[in-house]
């Protein structure tokens, strides 16, 4: 089949409960094609305890896969970019790059003042708790707490066990360089120089 359908709401709530977990003052969206069908969303949305965000975002959806291709969001005072693909068959693998701008670090962590950019991909196979994941930070820029932020590395997950490569975090004259793993057996090697 073929669908050509369009639509919006207002005051969406999920679950329609008195708690709910996403909350929607406004959207629209369309659905056109036959398989895989293109999709077109703008919405505003909010959650407990997370930032509200304007975004758009355009994709396609069949039986076994949604691909977005583009998501573009407002929120933490900045803006948030990124594309991925999740897949429902299979070893249901997923994977998305993110490019974070500027956005404000105190509207999660009041105790945090400051701003940073980011670029980022993170892949990985099921949705459990033990499920591999791989996360790659290409890029990490921007202040905090007046002072300039930096960082690098990758952290790789599975079974509960986190081996983390190459990761570098620095605040001003402070860093910290970790490698190694972290789990049910811990074997770090670390240089840390914390000044402030």
């Amino acid at each position: 089949p073929e669908l050509a359908l369009a639509g919006e709401w207002s005051g969406l709530r999920w679950p329609l409960a008195e708690v709910t977990d996403v909350e929607s003052p406004f959207g629209a969206f369309s659905v056109t094609g036959s398989l895989p069908y293109a999709f077109d969303v703008r919405a505003s949305a909010k959650a407990p305890d997370l930032p509200a965000a304007d975004f758009t975002a355009t994709g396609s959806a069949d039986r076994e896969q949604v691909v977005l291709d583009r998501f573009d969001g407002q929120l933490m005072g900045g803006r948030l970019q990124g594309s991925g693909r999740l897949s429902w068959t299979g070893a249901r693998a997923w994977n998305a790059r993110l490019e974070g701008q500027r956005l404000d670090i105190a509207t999660v962590r009041p105790d945090l003042p400051g701003r940073v950019t980011f670029a980022a991909a993170i892949e990985g196979r099921g949705f459990t708790p033990d499920a591999p994941w791989t996360m790659r930070l290409a890029s990490l820029s921007g202040t905090v707490l007046g002072r300039a932020l930096t960082g690098r590395g990758e952290v790789a997950h599975r079974d509960g066990t986190y081996d983390l490569r190459g990761v570098r975090v620095a605040n001003g004259p402070s860093h910290v360089d970790v490698d190694g793993r972290w789990g049910s057996s811990i074997d770090l090697r670390w240089n840390a120089d914390i000044r402030q």
